[in-house]
């Protein structure tokens, strides 16, 4: 999954719409104070891949906003998705919405409206999931030594896992 263009609006301190553009970029580094929005920019990838976040969704929307939406323009393999999030608060939680097209030469071409259906999608387009993406590609606050902490057979299950090495044993068991 390559990143090229993150949207916020109303996503934790940002108000927006703000966009990152990452197209044409092989390696990011991003730098700042402390409480500048580094992770949080990171917290909206994984909100728009995979709907989870370290808070509650209601904590996602920005303090006096009543809803946040979150756009990310990725590729995958040869193609390029755009992942839209909204959460809308409500008294006690919050609501949300997904929807997931890939971009053709066309226009857009819709692949999934629903959140259970987009994560899904997400998940075969990216040959994992939250857990596995956060394991392989990204370094959260506070996770660094998880692989390496992980047992031996946890960690052979996790690297078939996203090898894509259990498709081997499907076709052997054939």
């Amino acid at each position: 999954m390559i990143p090229l263009e993150l949207t916020l609006e109303n996503f934790r301190s940002y108000r927006g719409p703000e966009t990152v553009n990452f197209s044409g970029l092989r390696r990011v580094c991003i730098i700042g104070q402390n409480g500048s929005g580094k992770s949080t920019l990171i917290a909206a990838m994984l909100w728009a891949l995979f709907g989870k976040s370290n808070l509650n969704t209601s904590e996602l929307i920005r303090t006096g906003a009543k809803s946040t939406r979150v756009e990310l323009l990725f590729s995958a393999e040869q193609d390029k998705y755009r992942v839209i999030r909204i959460a809308k608060r409500r008294k006690s939680s919050a609501s949300t919405q997904a929807s997931l097209a890939r971009l053709t030469d066309h226009g857009e071409e819709p692949l999934e409206d629903g959140v259970k259906s987009v994560n899904t999608t997400i998940e075969r387009i990216l040959g994992m999931d939250y857990y596995g993406f956060t394991s392989a590609s990204i370094l959260l606050q506070g996770n660094a030594d998880r692989f390496s902490s992980m047992a031996p057979a946890e960690r052979k299950e996790f690297l078939a896992e996203i090898l894509g090495l259990s498709l081997c044993d499907e076709i052997a068991r054939i």
